[in-house]
């Protein structure tokens, strides 16, 4: 697992906002591209955030935690299980969740043209337009693979791109354990931290999410005991959530 600073290399990012790419790698890692926040630490607020839903029940038992805790959350959907359950995700933006763009299908961006960008970040922006209403403005690379192609197609899209800084690899239910996914975000939480978790596994179909779903209560009682408050990452960023 991999858990980095939330500031972006000042150098690294002229670079990436000029465009002169020669000499960068062809992929780049989200984790080196998070957004400064304007909150100080002090007020020590994290973000939950989940990718690769909406994934049928274990998406709405995900939501069925939230709601109880009275949390609200940031999802990253994929286009495609948009379409496979849209009803899912109409219920993630009625009961107060951003919601964000993950691409259409998880493929590997990074490596992609600018018009393969191009028409991968319209074709999901569309799926979740239809069941839901709203257009994301926040974006998270699949696999956190990104390139300066990437981000100069999110700029044209308007798009805002989001990473994080506390990975527990939730995805990998054999070897992440639920108890495992929790001292692992209690090891490395941090004011201003944005969390990654999963309720889906890419466009896989029913793929085990047992572990993040008993690890979740968990997390979110530890943290709050630790004097933490749990924001959406639309508030973290001081940016608007949804395009106008």
């Amino acid at each position: 697992m991999r858990f980095s600073s939330p500031l972006i290399p000042f150098s690294i990012f002229i670079i990436v906002a000029i465009g002169t790419s020669a000499y960068l790698l062809s992929e780049i890692r989200s984790t080196d591209f998070f957004p400064t926040t304007t909150i100080t630490p002090r007020n020590k607020y994290i973000a939950l955030t989940f990718d690769d839903g909406p994934y049928g029940t274990p998406t709405n038992q995900i939501l069925d935690i939230l709601k109880r805790e009275h949390i609200k959350a940031t999802f990253f959907l994929i286009g495609h299980n948009v379409e496979e359950y849209p009803s899912i995700a109409r219920r993630e933006y009625a009961e107060g969740h951003i919601i964000g763009n993950h691409s259409y299908d998880h493929s590997h961006m990074g490596n992609d043209s600018a018009a393969e960008i191009d028409a991968n970040l319209t074709k999901s922006e569309h799926a979740i337009i239809e069941a839901t209403g709203v257009a994301p403005a926040l974006f998270r690379a699949p696999y956190g693979l990104t390139s300066p192609t990437m981000f100069k197609e999110l700029a044209r899209e308007k798009f805002i791109y989001v990473g994080w800084n506390e990975d527990p690899d939730d995805w990998d239910y054999k070897d992440q354990t639920s108890d495992k996914i929790v001292k692992d975000i209690l090891r490395y939480a941090r004011p201003n931290g944005v969390i990654i978790l999963h309720d889906g596994r890419d466009t896989q179909i029913n793929y085990p999410r047992g572990n993040t779903i008993a690890a979740l209560p968990q997390i979110i009682n530890h943290l709050q005991n630790r004097g933490y408050t749990f924001i959406t990452v639309d508030k973290m960023l001081t940016v608007t959530p949804y395009k106008r």
